[in-house]
């Protein structure tokens, strides 16, 4: 190997082990409208956008007003490609839902730190809320090393 070779590697293995070492701060960002973010270093960003469902739901198609037949136009729509990817599309819709009920998130928007244990309503200015985040587990850490 040349020295050009080994100073590549050494580099790459170097910027592996920063990167592994740096944890990750898991952000998710719960709006009722589509939200573009821009990336944060050392931050996992996750936007759920709260009226996707709405649209998914508008993409069903209409049945037959007689109640026989919607059920069997229903049970065959369902179980078309069509069908399996709506299901699929409406789960994924309901996501953010689920995550906020489990976190005990009651207003949007919010973003949530970690899993639920740190949270911000009222924005979606996500870097001020990392900054706001970051103090709160500086000041955190400060009181326990006292």
């Amino acid at each position: 190997m040349n020295f050009k070779c080994i100073f590549m590697h050494v580099i790459l293995l170097l910027s592996f082990g920063v990167n592994a070492a740096t944890p990750m701060t898991k952000i998710e960002v719960f709006v009722e409208h589509p939200l573009v973010v821009a990336g944060i270093p050392n931050t996992d960003i996750t936007v759920f956008d709260l009226s996707r469902k709405d649209a998914v739901k508008a993409s069903a198609p209409k049945f037959s007003p007689n109640a026989t037949d919607a059920q069997e136009l229903a049970k065959a729509w369902l179980n078309s490609p069509e069908g399996k990817s709506y299901i699929v599309n409406l789960r994924a819709a309901y996501t953010g839902h689920t995550k906020m009920i489990s976190y005990g998130v009651l207003k949007i928007p919010a973003i949530v730190f970690d899993g639920g244990k740190f949270v911000i309503y009222g924005t979606t200015d996500i870097q001020q809320a990392v900054m706001d985040y970051d103090n709160y587990v500086h000041a955190k850490e400060g009181v326990r090393h006292e």
